[in-house]
């Protein structure tokens, strides 16, 4: 009877956890864009200025992200990809949809 209680406990439980996966969506991929730009028009619009604006972003990304856009589970990471010029990694969700893009960082662009 245990035996069969875990079972089922376990089931319960991948299938709460399974039925709450965000799908992802990566920016860099092409036609991604369009693809939103021609399902989702305001979201795209929200895209794009987050876009726009996080590579001359000062201070903290996550926390404008979070109150200009209602965003979630925002990353951008520390790391700098050794690239010229410099890039970094976006991630956040926007509803149920989680997005990633390469940032390049303006700012150090060489000139």
């Amino acid at each position: 009877m245990r035996v069969l209680h875990v079972a089922i406990s376990t089931a319960v439980l991948l299938i709460a956890t399974s039925s709450h996966a965000l799908e992802t969506i990566d920016l860099d991929v092409p036609g991604n864009l369009a693809a939103i730009e021609r399902d989702h028009p305001d979201r795209f619009a929200r895209i794009q200025r987050i876009l726009a604006e996080v590579p001359r972003r000062p201070g903290s990304v996550a926390t404008w992200m979070r109150t200009e856009f209602q965003a979630q589970n925002v990353k951008y990471t520390d790391l700098i990809m050794t690239t010229n010029p410099p890039k970094k990694r976006l991630e956040f969700t926007l509803g149920d949809t989680a997005y990633v893009k390469v940032i390049t960082l303006e700012r150090y662009s060489a000139p």
